[in-house]
Parts: C-alpha cells; structure tokens; sequence
C-alpha cells in the first residue's frame, strides 16, 4: 500500500498574502489567452512567453513584496484559490487551477516572496468554486504561511 506524505501537520496562520488575477490575458488588442490547461497545451511557445511574462508583471505591480514584510516565506504555505466564473457554464476545475498554481508561483519566486515551489514549501492547495460574477470574473489567492 502506498503512502502518501504531507509534509507539514500543523496550522497555516502566520503571514498572508492575498491577491486577485484575471481568468484571461490580454495578449494584444485583439489576442488574449485564457488561463487553463487546454490553452496552454495548445498555444504557440512565444504566446506563451508572452502570457507569462505579462502575468509575472502583473504580479510585479502589485508590489506584494516591498520588503517590509518578512518574505520570503520561510515555512511551508498553502495555496487557496477562489475561482468566481463569469458564466454558470461548467468546468473541469483541474483545467483552471494547474495554469493558475503554475503561474502563481512562478511569478511569486520571481518576486522574492517564494523561495521555491516544491512539494516542501508549496502543500496541496484548496480549491473553492465562487458565486459567478459577470462583471469581474477572477480567481482570488490567499497564500497563508503555515507553523
């Protein structure tokens, strides 16, 4: 039988970070790339350099890291996303979040406030489906320090 370890046991409330990002990126005027796992299979590799990188300095705008704050993080954190769809249309939740982990915390290390993303420091996220919100679809992310 096969065991499966969670690192960290105990309770994730020490620092928090909370920010908002949008369910798709705008790419030019009349591109953009919508944040899920069919898009990012199917898109060129320069399309998606540009989505990266534009995500990241979304992130870098949001001055999440203006060192008075104690990051990088030193213990294990713990992802939440709340996911508000603009539509009731449904959705493989999986689709979403592995583009969405993947460039959070990408974007997170490149700001200093991750040092890494590996199984040790990054635990399993929660995933939370949210009202639709046709005027501001997003995904909401609280990243919690954990002791």
């Amino acid at each position: 039988m096969a065991h499966c370890l969670e690192v960290h046991k105990g309770e994730c409330k020490m620092k928090t970070l909370f920010f908002a990002v949008p369910l798709e990126i705008k790419l030019s005027s009349k591109k953009k790339f919508i944040m899920n796992l069919n898009n990012y299979r199917n898109a060129h590799w320069n399309e998606l350099a540009k989505a990266k990188k534009l995500f990241n300095e979304m992130i870098e705008g949001f001055n999440l890291n203006d060192g008075t704050d104690g990051f990088p993080f030193e213990n294990p954190v713990r992802f939440q996303y709340k996911y508000y769809p603009k539509t009731g249309r449904s959705y493989d939740r999986m689709n979403v979040l592995s583009v969405v982990d993947k460039f959070s915390c990408d974007a997170l290390i490149k700001a200093g406030i991750l040092i890494d993303d590996d199984y040790r420091r990054v635990l399993t996220p929660e995933f939370l489906h949210c009202k639709i919100d046709k005027e501001n679809p997003r995904i909401e992310i609280t990243v919690k320090e954990c002791v």
